[in-house]
């Protein structure tokens, strides 16, 4: 009876550690929060849906600073491409709120 028991255990820990990473890795999008659209080079809109969303879990200019930090010219705009397509897979926010809060954040580091 023990080691139908310990089988059984064994097999429900394997069970566990199998589907455990593939169900991490199921995340859904967070909800775009309740604010206007975001334009390319808005300050404001910017800030706000940086602390709409982004504001609960990270602070703008540290963010900002050591994602671009030592980067310019090809490598910031890599970098800001990268984050866009980051926040399209963790956002259900349109594309074009991405990749203007990418670019309100290269300029926020100050990279070219």
């Amino acid at each position: 009876m023990s080691v139908i028991l310990s089988a059984l255990m064994g097999l429900a820990l394997m069970t566990a550690l199998v589907a455990g990473p593939a169900h991490a890795q199921e995340t859904q999008p967070e909800a775009c929060p309740d604010v206007p659209p975001m334009s390319a080079g808005d300050d404001a809109a910017g800030a706000a849906i940086f602390d709409a969303y982004c504001g609960r879990c990270h602070e703008a200019n540290k963010l900002a600073g050591a994602y671009f930090a030592g980067t310019g010219g090809e490598t910031a705009r890599a970098r800001q491409a990268e984050l866009a397509a980051f926040l399209d897979r963790h956002s259900a926010c349109p594309q074009r709120d991405h990749e203007a809060l990418a670019e309100w954040m290269r300029r926020r580091a100050g990279a070219p």
